[in-house]
């Protein structure tokens, strides 16, 4: 485990085309990084170290390979799950913070056990059906009897070798990353073990760290890139928060199918309805100190329209499309 210092300097991503965690480089007043390859080392190098400074000065993060976390406890628990050993049928959801995978997990737990564990600050509780990667330790994953639940924040190549070679099912989903900004933007505001780790008074200043990379979990486009080029393997399942939003019941359906559990149109009705946001909400038992926070938020799309500026949102934009150029996003497009 390292905390983020002057010293460390983030590792690359897994293709060329990926840059550096956190680089500056080429940056310009008014303007955002675009993750690709950097030729001069040395540039880098300084420029990451000035960059790492004033991070230092704010906030703490901790970084485990090519990303960041909030703790290290959540590093110590990723390091000593990379020995855990996949069953064949464990069904993974994993997705970035804040793109659907509280959602994804009621309603896989729904489809499986027709029930829903209660929703904490970091999504469904882990204390029986569901295994964080970055949560739960490994002999307690070990311990639980199969099906077993995981979820993980991860980019793929940083999921247990295991999962990988066994071909367990995983499935992934994504978002419209601004929408996943605001609301990571207000998760960070409620729940304590995010506020150290990013701006939560200023959306724009939230923003500006977000596209660095220097986030949880970050960099974003990194996260994506991993996955979306495996969107066709059979056993990977690639959904949109958004494509949930707008039909339900084939989501669930697909879903369904996808973890071999047909279900009957009968059981998809009771689903949608025990899935919809105001029924998880009543399942929702987080608050902060001050009772002006809560997990689930909205449980819309689009809110994302009331929190730029017109100014803001051209930057943003313009990181979203030099981003999406690379090799390993060919063909993705964000959905409305």
């Amino acid at each position: 485990m390292t905390m983020l210092s002057t010293a460390s300097q983030p590792k690359k991503g897994r293709r060329a085309s990926m840059i550096p965690m956190g680089s500056t480089t080429n940056v310009r007043r008014g303007s955002f990084p675009v993750d690709q390859a950097v030729n001069n080392a040395s540039s880098v190098e300084l420029l990451m170290e000035r960059e790492n400074f004033k991070l230092q000065q704010i906030y703490n993060l901790f970084q485990y390979k090519s990303i960041y976390l909030y703790s290290a406890e959540a590093v110590k628990t990723l390091r000593e799950n990379e020995r855990l050993q996949a069953r064949s049928d464990d069904i993974i959801v994993s997705g970035y913070l804040k793109s659907g995978t509280t959602w994804t997990q009621a309603i896989v737990q729904l489809i499986l056990y027709d029930q829903m564990s209660p929703i904490r600050a970091w999504g469904m509780d882990n204390s029986d059906k569901w295994s964080p990667l970055h949560r739960v330790r490994k002999a307690v994953i070990d311990s639980r009897p199969s099906t077993r639940l995981i979820k993980s924040h991860v980019p793929r190549d940083l999921l247990p070798v295991s999962i990988l070679e066994t071909n367990c099912k995983i499935i992934y989903v994504y978002r419209n990353v601004k929408d996943v900004m605001v609301s990571l933007f207000y998760m960070s505001k409620g729940l304590w073990e995010y506020q150290h780790t990013s701006p939560h008074d200023n959306f724009e200043h939230f923003v500006e760290k977000f596209v660095t990379g220097q986030i949880v979990f970050g960099p974003y486009f990194q996260h994506l890139a991993s996955f979306w080029p495996h969107r066709h393997d059979a056993n990977i399942l690639l959904i949109s928060y958004e494509s949930i939003l707008k039909d339900p019941q084939a989501m669930i359906k697909k879903l369904a199918a996808f973890m071999g559990k047909p279900i009957s149109s009968k059981r998809v009705a009771k689903i949608v309805q025990a899935s919809s946001f105001e029924e998880m909400k009543k399942h929702d038992t987080t608050q902060n100190d001050d009772n002006t926070w809560k997990f689930l938020r909205h449980g819309k799309s689009g809110s994302w329209q009331s929190h730029f500026t017109p100014e803001l949102l051209q930057k943003v934009e313009a990181w979203i499309q030099s981003n999406l150029e690379v090799e390993e996003l060919c063909g993705f497009r964000f959905d409305d």
